[in-house]
């Protein structure tokens, strides 16, 4: 995610990072979001995809390959998790 890499090291390219402690910062944070999209996929799988393309739709995305932004798809893991909890209730 080209936002991870401006916020932490701001680099556009990975091959910028300037030194290693900014490399570790930004391949965890590149760690927390993948499972970030891991658990968005779980959660996608427990509501059906009707459901699911609702709460996209909600959010203004398009698809899980073009979340804009981490705090997008924060956004997303906390709608699907609603959405889970509202259809086990």
């Amino acid at each position: 995610m080209g936002e991870i890499l401006w916020r932490i090291a701001h680099a556009k390219r990975a091959n910028e990072i300037p030194n290693a402690q900014l490399q570790v910062e930004v391949a965890e944070a590149m760690e927390r979001a993948s499972r970030g999209i891991h658990k968005a996929s779980g959660l996608a799988e427990q509501i059906g995809d009707t459901d699911f393309i609702a709460v996209l739709d909600k959010l203004h995305i398009k698809s899980m390959t073009t979340i804009p932004r981490l705090e997008t798809l924060k956004s997303l893991v906390d709608e699907l998790e609603r959405e889970v909890a509202r259809l086990a209730a």
